[in-house]
């Protein structure tokens, strides 16, 4: 008896050496993506991605299990660097876009001619132990050519045949329920960050390509006709009676600026007696200043600001709204205004492929694109041309713009990672100085003294006696990595995610003839807002725009892309499926009000999709 089971164990080992490489790999892999899913979870194990991400990996060992030993080892081990190589890639697009990289947002490598340097600061030496299995390939090399037993097929086969149908049965059980859960998250994947979380991160990818391929071939579908009017009655609905101020931009130049990585936290603020951003603070005294506006940008960044600016239209949900969308008609403020005898002008300091810009503005309306190649690059500052010099020129080329027109001006000397060091000046951000956060505050400080000096140009000029300026910043500009800096700086103890969604705040700052209007607004808004409450001023239609006119609402809506949204009491972050409450930053239970706002405004970001995954604007426009 003894023998026997001396015998048996002796056989099974053998038979488990054989298999060895699969052990491996499994145990390297689930080891790696719990360190990953425990880092984008902030320091928390999420149990509910557990078995999930398990199932994906029984997946991937169960198809290997086809394979004899030698090439399933290398199919393995491929699989294992491929993975590796994908954390590396997601943890830094992490720490910058607070988002995970889906296969959209590759395509935005051909657009970021330049600002893919700046990923590469964001890049940590311990980054490198996910790719430690390099080490492994003597030991692999050792092990392919040692003599062993292997499993036939007809023991291989039936293992992986039963692991396979039972793990697939499983993620669709588990997938099916966080679905339900979610509703439309899954299809629109509107937050990737806790699609990954909650299922891990190879079921992220693969349900990411599963989407991918499926919205080719939803957009190769046609719409009902229903769901078309459906849409069309639902921008309708958005318009609100417009009655203050509507009008009183007529024959009014507009001058808008986008200003790269502006942050509130930095407006009226100061460090070591130094004021950063005096001159804005100055400006803000003169206009009308929005003081709870967000970003709300997705994986497109500046691109997807300008988008929304100028087309009150949602970003792609996953990709650049200036790539994904490149193909579609457009009815955006430049259109518009070119429309009433308008001339219409895009300036930027880098090369007109930056972002597709130069396929984008002609359909959005400008005639005119300044770009690197029409300016004298006489002084380059990170991306392209400093900001002192780019505003000098581009006040030059608007002294000679036939009046009315519409000048769209997008700033680029603070970007990430604010590398310009003495070309900044002499601003000492004190005990920061030498990290991200330090030298943020010295560029957006230089930022604000060019600007300065333009709005003084347009003062004296005579422009902005007839000109309505509008100026905000662009996205957050501070990363995940140096979030504890931002937190000393604005004196908050408790970090949550409701108080990072507080500093997704930008300035927006509108400026009448004559100090007009001047004072502060506190209505919750956003960056989709900007085109509705200029369209009001212009007498524009906008009859395809999801934003509001900030002048005649009363009640704040901002959503975000991620499925995020505040109405200015209550605070949704959909990253931890959390409700707050905008006052106190108490957590809340959700009340069926706040579940039945959360499916309306999730139906807005589905309108937004539809409209230009299938090109209504044309389709409207042209009955």
């Amino acid at each position: 008896m003894i023998k026997t089971i001396k015998e048996f164990i002796k056989k099974f080992m053998k038979d488990t050496y054989s298999l060895i490489d699969v052990l491996c790999f499994f145990i390297i892999i689930l080891l790696k993506l719990t360190i990953f899913n425990y880092i984008i979870s902030k320091g928390v194990i999420n149990h509910a991605a557990v078995a999930p991400t398990i199932f994906s990996i029984i997946v991937i060992v169960s198809f290997s299990l086809f394979m004899k030993s030698k090439r399933r080892t290398l199919f393995l081990f491929s699989v294992d660097i491929l993975i590796s190589i994908i954390l590396v890639v997601d943890m830094n697009y992490y720490r910058y876009f607070n988002d995970l990289v889906s296969i959209n947002s590759l395509r935005n490598l051909a657009l970021l001619t330049g600002v893919t340097d700046s990923l590469f600061e964001l890049f940590k030496a311990y980054d490198l132990l996910f790719m430690a299995d390099l080490l492994l390939i003597p030991f692999i090399i050792y092990f392919r050519r040692k003599e062993k037993k292997e499993l036939t097929f007809i023991i291989r086969g039936p293992i992986a045949l039963t692991l396979l149908c039972m793990t697939i049965f499983l993620q669709y059980g588990a997938i099916d329920t966080f679905s339900n859960s979610q509703p439309g998250l899954l299809s629109s994947m509107r937050n990737k960050l806790y699609i990954s979380k909650c299922m891990g991160l190879i079921n992220f990818q693969g349900i990411d390509v599963y989407n991918l391929v499926n919205l080719q071939i939803k957009r190769s579908e046609k719409l009902t006709a229903g769901r078309k009017e459906e849409i069309q009655k639902s921008l309708l609905a958005l318009k609100a009676a417009s009655t203050n101020l509507s009008g009183s931009g007529k024959g009014k130049n507009v001058i808008m600026i986008q200003v790269e990585s502006l942050q509130n936290f930095a407006i009226n603020s100061s460090i070591n007696g130094q004021v950063i951003t005096p001159n804005l603070n100055a400006f803000i005294n003169k206009s009308l200043y929005f003081d709870n506006f967000y970003n709300q940008v997705a994986a497109g960044n500046t691109a997807d600001a300008e988008f929304m600016t100028n087309n009150s239209i949602y970003p792609a949900s996953t990709g650049a709204a200036y790539s994904v969308f490149a193909k579609d008609k457009f009815d955006s403020l430049g259109t518009e205004l070119q429309a009433k005898g308008y001339a219409t002008a895009a300036f930027h300091g880098n090369t007109q492929v930056f972002w597709n810009r130069n396929v984008m503005y002609p359909k959005e309306g400008f005639q005119d694109f300044f770009s690197k190649s029409s300016f004298n690059s006489d002084d380059i500052l990170g991306l392209g041309i400093s900001d002192k010099s780019f505003l000098t020129q581009s006040l030059e080329k608007l002294k000679t713009m036939k009046s009315p027109f519409f000048s769209f001006l997008v700033t680029l000397s603070s970007h990430y990672p604010f590398d310009g060091g003495s070309k900044y000046g002499d601003f000492d951000p004190g005990e920061y100085k030498d990290t991200i956060f330090g030298s943020y505050l010295q560029a957006i400080h230089y930022a604000d003294e060019q600007l300065g000096m333009f709005l003084d140009g347009l003062s004296s000029s005579g422009l902005m006696d007839n000109s309505i300026i509008v100026l905000y910043g662009d996205h957050t500009a501070i990363p995940t990595g140096s979030g504890n800096e931002l937190y000393k700086f604005t004196d908050i103890n408790t970090q949550s995610d409701f108080q990072w969604a507080q500093y997704q705040k930008v300035p927006l700052i509108m400026h009448f003839p004559k100090d007009a209007n001047k004072g502060v607004n506190h209505l919750y808004s956003g960056q989709m807002d900007v085109y509705p409450t200029l369209a009001n001023l212009f007498d524009i239609d906008a009859d395809y725009t999801l934003g509001k006119d900030m002048l005649n609402s009363k009640t704040g809506k901002v959503i975000f892309r991620n499925g995020s949204f505040t109405d200015g009491e209550v605070f949704y972050v959909s990253t931890s499926d959390t409700y707050y409450n905008v006052h106190t930053g108490e957590k809340l239970k959700p009340t069926k009000e706040m579940l039945a706002t959360k499916d309306k405004y999730m139906g807005e970001l589905q309108y937004s999709d539809d409209m230009m995954n299938k090109d209504l604007i044309k389709d409207y426009e042209d009955k």
